[in-house]
Parts: structure tokens; C-alpha cells; sequence
């Protein structure tokens, strides 16, 4: 249907994008949900209080002020003189081909460079590793579990996506970190509103949830990756 047309079209937007600027310098362009590995979990219902145990910061990003847009493209390099050149495109020829990228930092834990990308009513995240060039697109944005081995990410779902469920949802995955690559590893939806999440340990991460209902009633989960 013309939403998965929409999605489609985004990807194949940003892989000529990247791949045009970037097959001569070598540098390898990956998209995680295409090696998806099944992982069991645990989700249990937990209290506030319980919510409110050994919570964990957001990695810190270091923006780097001379990365900068210029004339709507963004040039990024690794140490190895790599180049990541992202073009935002106007509309042309059709709105549907809108799309913008902006540098949002640099995670000092991962040694990635991210950037959020806007395409035509959608949005996602570039991970562009300083060291080998490599690029890793993820849904949402990155909160790092605390052994930095987990990327947690959240966003909000307007397509008709699950069979038998209507939208909109709030999806959540957790990619894998491994030497560098990045790989998704479980994935989740909820018909609730995602408020706030974080790390409470490096298997577990707690979400503070509503319902459309009644935004302001909060209830907590906890899910564990075994």
C-alpha cells in the first residue's frame, strides 16, 4: 500500500544518497533490521518506586562545531579520511522526495557520529563510526545501555504496520554493539504512550507509560533481554 511505498522509497533514497558519496572510500553501509536476531525477554509491571531505582544518564554527545551544513549538504570524516557527504533534497521532483539530515554529536562511548534524518513525514538516525566509515541507520534515538553494549531506541509508529493492529504505535528496539557493528536484537511494540525510559542495569531497561485515555495516569515496565 502506498505507506509501505513511502517507506520504501525512504530507504532507497537514503542508500543511493549514501552509496553515491561513499563506495569510493570504501565504506560499508548497513541497515540492522536486515540481521535480525530473535532474543527472549522478561517484562514485568513495576511500581514508581521501582521505576525511580538506579537510574542511568543518556550518553553524553560532544558536538563538534566544525561540523556544519553548508548549502544543505553535511560532510563527515573518519580518522581515515572517509567521507560521509548527505545532500538534503528540497522536494524535487515530488514532495515525497524531501529529505534533510542534521548533526546532531558525536558519542565519545561508541566512537559514532549521529545524525537525525528527516525524509517525507518520517524520521530515523545514522550512526557513522569515526574509526572504519561504517553507517548503521536505527529508528530512534540512541540511549546507550550502561556497559555501552546496548542501544536502546523508541519512536512513534503513524503506519499500519502489525497485522491486526491499528495505529498509531510507539515502537522500541535494542540493537546490538559488537566491535563497532550494530545489530538489531529485539523488538517490541506498545499501543501505549512511551513518556520516558532508561537503563536500570546493562540487561534492563524501564519505560514510563500512558494511555491515550488518560495521559496523565502513569504505569512502569520493566523488560530484561536474557
Amino acid at each position: 500500500n502506498e505507506n509501505y511505498r513511502k517507506k520504501g522509497m525512504k530507504y532507497f533514497i537514503l542508500t543511493i544518497s549514501i552509496a553515491f558519496f561513499c563506495c569510493k572510500q570504501n565504506a560499508k553501509i548497513i541497515n540492522p533490521e536486515k540481521h535480525f536476531v530473535k532474543q527472549s525477554y522478561d517484562e514485568l509491571k513495576i511500581t514508581e518506586k521501582e521505576y525511580n531505582l538506579n537510574r542511568e544518564l543518556n550518553p553524553a554527545l560532544i558536538s563538534d562545531s566544525l561540523i556544519k551544513k553548508s548549502d544543505g549538504k553535511l560532510t563527515l570524516l573518519t580518522v581515515n579520511h572517509k567521507h560521509l557527504i548527505l545532500i538534503d533534497n528540497n522536494g524535487f521532483p515530488y514532495d515525497e522526495n524531501r529529505i534533510s539530515y542534521n548533526y546532531i554529536g558525536y558519542i565519545t562511548a561508541i566512537n559514532k557520529y549521529l545524525i537525525e534524518v528527516m525524509p517525507y513525514e518520517d524520521k530515523y538516525y545514522i550512526l557513522f563510526d569515526k574509526t572504519n566509515g561504517r553507517i548503521d541507520t536505527i529508528s530512534g534515538f540512541p540511549v546507550l545501555s550502561p556497559d555501552n553494549d546496548l542501544i536502546y531506541t523508541a519512536h512513534y509508529n503513524p503506519y499500519e504496520t502489525y497485522e491486526n493492529v491499528n495505529p498509531p504505535t510507539y515502537d522500541i528496539n535494542i540493537y546490538k554493539i559488537d566491535a563497532g557493528s550494530v545489530s538489531l536484537l529485539f523488538s517490541k511494540y506498545y499501543k501505549s504512550t512511551i513518556n520516558e525510559q532508561y537503563w536500570q542495569n546493562n540487561h534492563s531497561f524501564c519505560l514510563k507509560l500512558s494511555n491515550e485515555n488518560n495521559v496523565k495516569a502513569y504505569f512502569y515496565k520493566k523488560i530484561t533481554i536474557e
